[in-house]
């Protein structure tokens, strides 16, 4: 999205300047699991005149969190199974831009991938030893307080 503000409402000089535009878009990493926290680690690369402010919205499914435009964002119940982005937009007198990041796919909880694990039951009268699996996907259910 970009927008051209009309006029100069606050009185500089912006003969020969320009809006911002985006050159490479911002990214997201971390670990795209409830509970877990996204950073934006970068807000992309501009070309905007100064003066600029930056400005960040993160979203789910394309809609803008209430509340969530910092650096990081933490995860909730609510964006399990669905796409989180995070917006940047850079301002400056002439006008504004705004570019989404990546998108990661938020999982409600992790799984894991293991070759084999072996059952081992003991009590006072030995023990019970048996290969459980050869390969098996075992899911670890969120039962975080």
């Amino acid at each position: 999205m970009i927008g051209i503000a009309i006029g100069n409402s606050i009185g500089l000089d912006t003969r020969g300047q320009f809006a911002p535009y985006n050159v490479s878009p911002p990214v997201i990493t971390g670990t795209p699991i409830v509970y877990q926290t996204l950073t934006l680690a970068s807000s992309g690369s501009w070309i905007a005149p100064s003066p600029v402010t930056i400005s960040r919205q993160w979203t789910r499914n394309g809609l803008p969190i209430v509340g969530a435009t910092g650096v990081t964002y933490t995860l909730t119940n609510a964006d399990a199974d669905t796409n989180i982005a995070c917006v940047v937009t850079v301002t400056n007198p002439i006008g504004f831009a705004s570019t989404s990041s990546n998108v990661l796919f938020i999982t409600s909880y992790p799984q894991f991938l293991i070759d084999e694990f072996i059952i081992r039951v003991e009590n006072a009268g030995g023990f019970y030893e048996a290969e459980a699996c050869q390969l098996a996907q075992l899911t670890f259910l969120n039962n975080i307080s």
